[in-house]
């Protein structure tokens, strides 16, 4: 009677360990999950302030200013929508991004003259051109 319920105590203590090694591997794959979303809205997040200290930096500077920024293709492989100056998903003194559902926009020190820049989910982003001419500040596409 001895061996038999010691056999059956063994079981249950790994039947208990199981239960709460499963528990522990879907509470880590969950908060892994949760983090992955969160770097993706900072990489997001990042690329718009980025681009507003650039086009703040432009409004500050003297007339002839010209830069040119390379965009990333993807942010962290996922393909992304980016809004700049006048467009149907950004206004004048807007910057606009939007990577899986989550939007981010920021406001711009200075107007965006002319017509803004937009990038749709399968445009092939290359390079933006920010030129600040006659107290004006102009977006153009480059390659």
């Amino acid at each position: 009677m001895k061996k038999g319920q010691s056999s059956i105590e063994f079981m249950t203590f790994v039947g208990v360990a199981i239960v709460l090694l499963l528990l522990f591997i879907g509470v880590s794959v969950f908060y892994s999950r949760l983090i992955a979303q969160q770097e993706l809205a900072v990489t997001a997040r990042d690329l718009t302030l980025i681009l507003k200290s650039e086009i703040d930096l432009a409004s500050t500077v003297e007339n002839g200013y010209s830069r040119t920024i390379r965009l990333p293709a993807t942010l962290d492989g996922k393909n992304y929508i980016f809004a700049l100056g006048d467009t149907g998903q950004s206004t004048a003194r807007e910057v606009f991004t939007e990577l899986d559902g989550n939007q981010f926009s920021e406001i711009l020190a200075v107007d965006i003259s002319g017509v803004g820049v937009s990038y749709e989910l399968t445009d092939q982003k290359q390079f933006l051109t920010i030129v600040k001419n006659n107290n004006q500040v102009m977006i153009q596409k480059s390659s």
